[in-house]
This record gives structure tokens, sequence and C-alpha cells, in this order.
């Protein structure tokens, strides 16, 4: 069996931009719960991808969770909810999440 990956599916490295990218986006919670959010404010759309050929579909969604709660600590959120999570099963292994960041 030979497998082959993209450099996509490793954890991806917090930017250094500034110190809540660097050490505030491992607080950011991910959640599908639309109650989670109540009286909080919207602060913009946040996506992420993750791909690797023939991946296992947890692993590429936990690298893709990464990726959004790093994009969600840029814009200074510190929740996440997730609106769309989909798998596309191709010899390329596909996870997109897409989702509303929240401050």
């Amino acid at each position: 069996l030979i497998l082959a990956g993209c450099a996509t599916t490793s954890a991806p490295k917090p930017a250094s931009s500034s110190a809540t990218t660097e050490n505030g986006w491992e607080k950011v919670i991910v959640t599908r719960n639309p109650d989670d959010v109540k009286g909080m404010t919207r602060v913009d759309e946040v996506s992420a991808s993750a791909h690797m050929f023939f991946g296992d579909p947890g692993s590429l969604r936990k690298t893709a969770t990464v990726k959004i709660k790093q994009e969600a600590a840029k814009l200074g959120a510190s929740i996440v909810l997730i609106q769309t999570d989909d798998f596309a099963a191709t010899p390329i292994n596909n996870v997109n999440l897409v989702g509303v960041a929240y401050k």
C-alpha cells in the first residue's frame, strides 16, 4: 500500500504576528450549537480545509479544526459556530469547514 500526503495534513503552526494569534488559538471554542453564541458579537465568516490522498476523515477534520481556530483567533474571536462540515471522498480526500466567528 502506497500513501502520499499533502503538507496541509500536519498541524499548522500559529502565525507569529501577535500574542493573540500565537497563544490564543488553542482557547478558541468550536461548536455546532447556535445557543452557544447567543448574545455574542459576530466578527466574520471563517473557513478552513485539509486534504490528503486517501486521508482519514477524522484526521483531516482535526487539521481543518485547528486551522479554523487559528483564523478565528486572528480576528480576536473566542468561539466559532460551524455552519458547513463537508467531506469529499476521492483519491484526494478533502474536509471543508465553514463557520462564523464570535467574540
